[in-house]
């Protein structure tokens, strides 16, 4: 009998993976082998000058939504009060699991409030709204009323997609913008811009993708909470050069041209 290609490959990465001196937790015993994609949890990681920890624990993360599978993600302001809440898109790869185990097919997406204290705790679906579940994949974010209200695009399998308008209360104003490069690229992709309001100091970049497979709007938003103005606005385009905006208002939204005041 010629041997499956697939198993043949297979016995060749296992042989490799016995001789890495890296000790991955693989097993050729027949039985457990790699470890399942869910029943796990999602895992954050904490830039502290370059070197990465996982927190995943610290931040309330670590026993929310363990059996979903995940897959778009995406923090943003929902409630506009700046500090960046948490959302993660659900749903397993394989139908038969329904009845094999304790798992589901269709998932319902999750919506996370951030605490202000390194912390985020689960919102309930009747607050959020996602109430339906379906076997999510990807995730895309845009405030498509031009309202600075965050509206969120979740592809499905084998269904329709699903439109989401956050059923958050708003706790503050916004501000958005429109970079466009003349030095760089047009789109500027690749900018950061800050912004300081009521003290608080944020920071974005400008992104062509980001995310499991979906292209997000470029445009950059902004919750300020309860501040009245904009004290200060960092654009470092991605040529380096840096420019300052000083005191402009809420609830608008700036075009920004390289090189222009």
């Amino acid at each position: 009998m010629t041997p499956s290609p697939i198993f043949s490959g297979a016995t060749k990465v296992t042989e490799r993976l016995k001789k890495s001196p890296l000790k991955p937790d693989v097993r050729s015993t027949g039985r457990e082998g790699l470890r399942r994609p869910w029943e796990d949890y999602s895992t954050l990681y904490h830039n502290d000058r370059g070197c990465f920890e996982d927190v995943t624990y610290q931040a309330g993360l670590g026993t929310v939504a363990y059996k979903d599978m995940k897959w778009g993600t995406g923090f943003l302001d929902f409630d506009n009060d700046g500090w960046k809440d948490l959302f993660v898109a659900n749903g397993h790869i394989y139908p038969q699991v329904v009845g094999q185990t304790s798992n589901t097919y269709r998932q319902r997406n999750r919506l996370l409030r951030n605490l202000h204290n390194g912390r985020f705790a689960p919102i309930s679906p009747e607050e959020s709204g996602f109430t339906e579940a379906r076997s999510s994949r990807g995730a895309a974010f845009a405030d498509l009323g031009n309202n600075g209200q965050i509206d969120i695009v979740v592809n499905n399998i084998d269904d329709e997609p699903f439109l989401y308008k956050p059923a958050l209360k708003s706790s503050g104003g916004w501000v958005r913008f429109k970079l466009e490069g003349t030095k760089c690229n047009r789109d500027a992709i690749g900018a950061r811009i800050s912004v300081t309001a009521g003290g608080l100091t944020q920071i974005a970049e400008v992104r062509s993708a980001e995310s499991y497979v979906s292209s997000s709007d470029a445009r950059v938003l902004f919750g300020v909470g309860n501040s009245k103005i904009i004290e200060r606005v960092e654009i470092r385009w991605p040529d380096s050069s840096l420019e300052r905006r000083n005191r402009l208002s809420i609830n608008r939204q700036y075009l920004l041209r390289q090189g222009e005041s």
